[in-house]
């Protein structure tokens, strides 16, 4: 069995694409085979990307199906797809480490019978590369530690382009996934591998995650304290600041929906998202006594997150 498979989901992305396989190719751990599936591009990507497998078809491998429609639905579709021992999500804007797979894998050990996530910390760069901070986590100001299912299900700390994960968690993930209801595929296998397994930090920094105009998702350019409360203010005025709360708390309840449906959860989990899910039924008092007594805290931002619940 291929030991470890490199998701590759691209989508008009020939700007950078080369450099991500590039760096792929500079990997110190020669061991992994790169499977791709590209979800409709108009671009130069698949002709970047048969370069590739012309070169070395025994490790770059073209998935053909019909577009998924997301970025989302792109990987967990890969992830359906491939059998292996462990797993690595690829954007294709993003930069690897040359050690990067290595230091993985060599975190990793043995163990194949539970679910086991181990993720990195990333330099946060510029489209040139140039570093905007040297650590994704203190660029963010979240703490990479907090990994309980709750605070990833409101406030979930893994880059899935960090991610290194096995077989384990691979097979607890797929077993139904309803797109709709899961925000990202990171937090989608984080929150399985919280509830079922472990999650392991690692604080050196693997991935050189590019900002740019066209990011699914960014870390942006930092935002200063006035121009934070101008916008919040501007959003407060126009009524979309409480729209955007309750969209947020409407896509964390889907979310929780989706893991009520996984099989063999613990009692203890299984109440507690049921509990979750139903808040809209109670006052808000009731939902505010909720979030404190089962610890559901947002790193920042909590006041407006628990009066907007």
């Amino acid at each position: 069995m291929i030991r470890n498979a490199v998701l590759l989901a691209t989508y008009n992305g020939e700007k950078y694409l080369p450099e991500l396989l590039n760096s792929l190719e500079a990997q110190t751990c020669r061991d992994f085979v790169c499977f791709i599936h590209d979800d409709g591009s108009i671009d130069d990507t698949r002709k970047i990307l048969l370069d590739y497998v012309l070169k070395d078809p025994n490790r770059y491998v073209i998935l053909d199906y019909p577009a998924t429609g997301s970025a989302k639905g792109n990987f967990l579709s890969l992830l359906e797809k491939v059998e292996a021992e462990n797993y690595l999500f690829s954007d294709q804007d993003d930069v690897w480490m040359p050690d990067k797979l290595e230091t993985l894998q060599n975190a990793m050990g043995e163990k194949k019978d539970t679910p086991v996530l181990l993720y990195s910390d990333m330099k946060v760069v510029r489209e040139d590369l140039s570093v905007i901070n040297e650590s994704f986590h203190e660029f963010i100001g979240r703490d990479p530690r907090r990994l309980d299912y709750r605070q990833i299900l409101i406030d979930n700390p893994v880059a899935g382009c960090t991610a290194y994960f096995n077989k384990a968690l691979r097979e607890k993930a797929i077993e139904y996934t309803y797109i709709d209801e899961i925000e990202m595929h990171d937090s989608w296998i984080a929150a399985l591998c919280a509830i079922f397994g472990e999650i392991r930090y690692i604080e050196t920094p693997l991935v050189m995650y590019r900002q740019h105009s066209d990011n699914v998702l960014g870390a942006g350019e930092q935002e200063s304290g006035v121009d934070k409360i101008k916008r919040n203010l501007k959003d407060l005025f126009s009524g979309e600041f409480a729209e955007k709360k309750r969209r947020f708390h409407e896509r964390m309840r889907l979310m929780a929906h989706q893991l009520s449906q996984v099989e063999d959860l613990p009692d203890d989990v299984q109440m507690t998202l049921r509990e979750f899910i139903d808040l809209p039924r109670h006052a808000k008092s009731y939902r505010m006594a909720f979030y404190r007594r089962n610890g559901f805290k947002r790193e920042h931002h909590d006041l407006w997150f628990r009066l907007t619940c």
